[in-house]
């Protein structure tokens, strides 16, 4: 097993992983899983999933099932680039906003509600 952890929250390590170092577990990953689809997941983790299962899918099932369209929505996210995990989002046409990590999608929703009519309470 090979783990890794950027912001040191595992504490296994005090090393962070370079850009490289990711894309060579994600490649020694793909080599042994062939059936399967695996990408970056952001900065600190390896997604594997069947084919076509992927944030896109997963958008597509939750506004199937809550009845939502693509404009009701708002998605946040640290990988939103051609490659990136939350890219698939962005190709079915959902709003996004690029963020770092948590503590910006808070901010940002925060302030999002601030100017909205979001009942305040």
């Amino acid at each position: 097993m090979i783990a890794f952890d950027l912001d040191d929250t595992l504490a296994v390590t005090k090393s962070p992983i370079s850009e490289s170092m990711a894309d060579l577990l994600r490649d020694f990953a793909a080599q042994r899983l062939p059936d399967l689809e695996v990408h970056l997941g952001g900065t600190t983790s390896v997604d594997v999933t069947n084919a076509g299962i992927d944030k896109a899918y997963g958008m597509r099932k939750l506004m199937a099932a809550v009845g939502l369209a693509t404009g009701d929505i708002l998605f946040f996210g640290d990988q939103l680039g051609e490659g990136g995990n939350d890219h698939p989002v962005k190709s079915v046409g959902i709003d996004t906003i690029p963020v770092n990590g948590w503590e910006e999608t808070a901010l940002a929703i925060h302030a999002i509600i601030e100017v909205s009519d979001w009942p305040k309470t």
